[in-house]
C-alpha cells in the first residue's frame, strides 16, 4: 500500500547529439567577429557575446594575478615575522 502512495521518480534523459566542432574555424570566426569583418545583422549579437566573454576572461585573469600577489605578500610577511622572532 505504501508503494502505491509514494512513486519513484524516473531519471530524466535527454537526446543530445554532439555536433562536429572544428577549433581552428571557430577561432578564425571569433577573430573576424571581434574585428567587425563580418557584416551581417546576426553578427551584432555574436560580436556582443564575444566581447563580453573576452572581458570576463580579462577580469578572471586579473583576479588570479591579484590572488597570486596576495599569496606572495602573505608568505613574505610570514617569513619577516618568523625572522624577527628568531632575531629577538
Amino acid at each position: 500500500m505504501f508503494q502505491a502512495i509514494v512513486k519513484k521518480q524516473e531519471i530524466r534523459r535527454f537526446n543530445y547529439k554532439a555536433r562536429y566542432y572544428e577549433q581552428g574555424k571557430a577561432d578564425i570566426r571569433k577573430q573576424k567577429i571581434l574585428n567587425g569583418e563580418e557584416d551581417t545583422h546576426v553578427n551584432f549579437g555574436d560580436r556582443f557575446h564575444q566581447k563580453i566573454s573576452e572581458s570576463r576572461k580579462v577580469k578572471r585573469n586579473s583576479m588570479k594575478n591579484l590572488a597570486v600577489m596576495l599569496a606572495i605578500l602573505a608568505l613574505l610577511l610570514y617569513v619577516v615575522v618568523k625572522l624577527s622572532h628568531i632575531a629577538s
